[in-house]
Order: C-alpha cells, then sequence, then structure tokens
C-alpha cells in the first residue's frame, strides 16, 4: 500500500505505453534503507552501553565513532539484496575496530578509570546491534514479498537480459522491485506482463511521469555512448541507477555490488547531487572563497590599481555558462585594450601568474560559480561544442569551477576540447569532497611551479 494506504495496482497497462502516459498509478510505500539502519544501530550502541553501564561520555564517542566507520563502510547505502551473513565481516570488524580505538584512548588519558564497564558496554551494543540488523533485514525482506514495500522500477533493454531481469523482479519480490514497464525498440520479445514505454531517449520523461525510484539498465542495440548521455540526464532525478557489468558471467562480486536472482549489478554513485553533497560542496565554496579575498584583499587591491593606471577599465564581463546551462557574468581583470588587441605587459603578466581571475572569487560567494569544476563557456562556444562532441554538455550538470580537473591537466584554451569533456565528466561521476580539496591544493601548487598554467 501507498503511504496513504493505497494497494499495489500493479504495472500500468500497455495501453498507456509511448505518448499515452498519465499520472502514474500508486503503489507501496518506499521508506529510505538507510534511516532506518541507522536508527536500529543507534539504539543498539546505546542500549548496549547502557547494559554494560559504560561512562556516559566516553560511551556516545563510541557510538558516533562506530557510525562514522559503518558509514564510510557504505553500509547505510540503498541495497537490493540483504543478507546479515554478507555483511558480518564488515559489520564486526568495523565496529570492534573504532570502539577498540576509542577503548585504547581511553585507557591511555585515563589509566585509573575503570575500563571493564566500556568493555562490556561495547560487547553488548555490538551483539545487540547484530541482533538488530538481522530482525531488519529479515522484516525488510518479508515487507518486500509481501508488497508493502517496492520501488517502481523501469527496465532499459528489450534483449534476452533485460526481459529476464523484468520477469525475475516479477518472481522475486524479495527485491523489492515492481516493474512498471521498460524502455527498448520492441523489436523481441515483450517482459510478460510489462509494457513498452518507449525508446532509450525517452527515459527521463518515463522517470518523471511513472514516479520511478529505481532504473536498471540491460544491454540494448543503442551504442554505450548514447546511453549515457541519456542515463546523466537523470542525475538530477530521484531515482536510483544500477547497470549490468559487461562480460557480466565473468565478473567478480564486491561487497558494493548487488545481485538480483543471481545478476551482478553497479549503483551509479549519486553523492554529487544529492542534498548532502551539494551543501558540503557549497559549503567548502564559501568558506574558502571568504577566506581567499579577505587573504588576497591588498592583491585585488593592486592589480586593479595597476590596470587603471594601464588606461583600462578595471573588470571585465562576459557571459558564461555555468550548472543547466544558466547563464552568468564572470568578472575579471581586464588584461586586453581591445577585443582584438594583444595584451600588454602588464596584462601578460595577469594572464600568466592567473591574477585575473581571483575576482572571479566573487562568482563563487554569489553561487554563479564553484571553486572546483568545468571551465565557464560562453554560450555560443559551448553551442558548437556540444553538437560537434559527445558527452560536451553533460559537463553542465554542476557548477563552472574557477579551477577543475581538466584545468589541473592543462586542457584549457585552445586544448583538445573532447579530451577536456572526459575529464570534467570524470570529474563528476568520481566527485568527493576530498577531490575538491586535491585539486585546490594541486592549483596552489601548479600556480607556484608554473604560474597561469592551472587556473
Amino acid at each position: 500500500m501507498t503511504a496513504h494506504g493505497t494497494p499495489y495496482a500493479g504495472p500500468a497497462p500497455a495501453a498507456t505505453a509511448r505518448d499515452a502516459v498519465t499520472t502514474p498509478r500508486p503503489i507501496a510505500v518506499r521508506p529510505a534503507l538507510g534511516p532506518s539502519l541507522l536508527a536500529g544501530d543507534v539504539a543498539a550502541l546505546v542500549l548496549g552501553g547502557v547494559i554494560g553501564r559504560a561512562p556516559w561520555g566516553v560511551g556516545a564517542l563510541c557510538v558516533v565513532v562506530v557510525l562514522i566507520a559503518y558509514q564510510a563502510g557504505r553500509l547505510y547505502r540503498p541495497r537490493l539484496s540483504l543478507s546479515l551473513l554478507d555483511d558480518l565481516p564488515s559489520l564486526l570488524g568495523r565496529a570492534l575496530t573504532a570502539a577498540g580505538a576509542v577503548l585504547l584512548g581511553w585507557a591511555v588519558l585515563r589509566p585509573s578509570a575503570p575500563i571493564r564497564p566500556l568493555v562490556y558496554g561495547i560487547g553488548a551494543g555490538v551483539l545487540l546491534l547484530l541482533l538488530v540488523r538481522g530482525a531488519a533485514y529479515a522484516a525488510i525482506r518479508e515487507a518486500r514479498r509481501r508488497g508493502v514495500v517496492a520501488h517502481r522500477t523501469v527496465v532499459v533493454g528489450d534483449d534476452t537480459l533485460g526481459r529476464r531481469l523484468a520477469e525475475e523482479m516479477g518472481h522475486h519480490p524479495e527485491y523489492g522491485l515492481r516493474p512498471v514497464g521498460y524502455l527498448g525498440s520492441g523489436a523481441g520479445d515483450a517482459p510478460t506482463g510489462v509494457p513498452l514505454l518507449g525508446g532509450t531517449d525517452d527515459l527521463a520523461r518515463v522517470v518523471r511521469r511513472y514516479d520511478v525510484s529505481v532504473v536498471v539498465l540491460a544491454f540494448t542495440s543503442r551504442p554505450d555512448r548514447d546511453l549515457v548521455s541519456c542515463v546523466r540526464t537523470c542525475d538530477r532525478l530521484r531515482c536510483d541507477i544500477y547497470w549490468v557489468p559487461r562480460l557480466f558471467e565473468l565478473s567478480p562480486v564486491h561487497p558494493q555490488m548487488d545481485l538480483l536472482w543471481g545478476y551482478p549489478l553497479v549503483r551509479r554513485r549519486r553523492e554529487v547531487f544529492g542534498p548532502l553533497g551539494r551543501t558540503l560542496k557549497r559549503s567548502l565554496d564559501v568558506l574558502v572563497a571568504a577566506l581567499a579575498l579577505v587573504v588576497a584583499l591588498p592583491v585585488l587591491f593592486g592589480c586593479a590599481l595597476a590596470v587603471r593606471l594601464d588606461g583600462l577599465p578595471v573588470l571585465f564581463r562576459q557571459r558564461r555558462l555555468s550548472a543547466g546551462l544558466r547563464p552568468f557574468v564572470m568578472v575579471k581583470f581586464r588584461t586586453l585594450p581591445g577585443p582584438h588587441d594583444p595584451p600588454g605587459r602588464l596584462g601578460r603578466f595577469l594572464r600568466a601568474s592567473s591574477l585575473d581571475e581571483l575576482p572571479q572569487l566573487v562568482n563563487v560567494l554569489r553561487g554563479d560559480m564553484s571553486l572546483v569544476g568545468p571551465r565557464p563557456e560562453c554560450p555560443s562556444a559551448a553551442a558548437e561544442f556540444g553538437d560537434r562532441h559527445p558527452g560536451y554538455r553533460d559537463r553542465h550538470r554542476v557548477r563552472a569551477g574557477l579551477t577543475g580537473w581538466s584545468q589541473i591537466h592543462g586542457l584549457r584554451g585552445p586544448g583538445s576540447i573532447e579530451d577536456r569533456a572526459r575529464f570534467d565528466n570524470q570529474y563528476i561521476e568520481n566527485w568527493g569532497l576530498w577531490e575538491d580539496v586535491k585539486i585546490i591544493l594541486r592549483t596552489a601548487a601548479a600556480l607556484v611551479r608554473h604560474p597561469g598554467s592551472s587556473a
């Protein structure tokens, strides 16, 4: 049933396929797995500390450290297959390692304090955690079998593999997937009871109109390059994306993969597009940009005065594109007397030292740009490159950056646009807060070694 108590009505009928897509039918509720498991882990660890009569301060620290270790091990990620035995090594190993580190620190800092209650509390908490996890996994599997918990799912691919995946979802509801349709050419045999909703280019449309929460990519006749572009259009939609790896029969199943009735699935990372990822990235931008503006204020004043004394307007303004092809006005110190004039001695110095780009810190504070991201392009160049180079438009999924992964590899100016797009998209796919920090540090180091080569 849905959050309002409406029972699951099954997949949409074939009559609604393709262009006749209407309001999605109700489906079962989709509670977030991670928060539910997190709440159970906290309750188990706290109760264990109470039973063992552990000191409340160090006990609370122990709980926090264990939860951080679990988050680092991605033990709260969305999953299709739930097994306590599969998770046992990671659950037990990370809990004992994290708690052991706290225990060792407590013994060093408070050698005279009794340590037995803390040991008892840790042991009881870990035992309760495993029991709660096992019960939670069993309850979730049963809720999925009964249709209480389900996720609207679209299968992309109408070959033999795509058909089998769609049919196995119906045969094995314990994975919590309910196929509402599939996307493909329609050339092969349709999966039993699963309607054709369109081609692969209709993916974003179908996700929106059918309230799809899971997309499973099988093999299609379309080139991978085209399919990648279709998937990236769903990045800002609320859906999880899985795909079957090529040569999956030979693919080793590592702990971060899922299994759907023997078929390995890889889940697409979405950290950069999630609320937490966006908040962390924006917080880093504001903090570093504000600090840099304060520290560089004398340099900014000196550059502005030098440009003005050189007889030029201080700032150069130009329309550029950022996330979602949204235009903004980028500011730099002016280095050219005119659009077709070569830079003078001062202009060459500002460009070589990248000091001309310091005013873009204001763009970062305003939210037009990020510290790290793809190089901002002018609208005419973006339109030209987008038509000529596959994947170029995909780099506009995030804010343009003052520096970036492609920039620190020298891909700026007249360099290869295809290489630049590949590096920018690689950065987006593998984003992490530490990745931004590394790029900022490498940019600073490059400016010292080779001025003007990395911004």
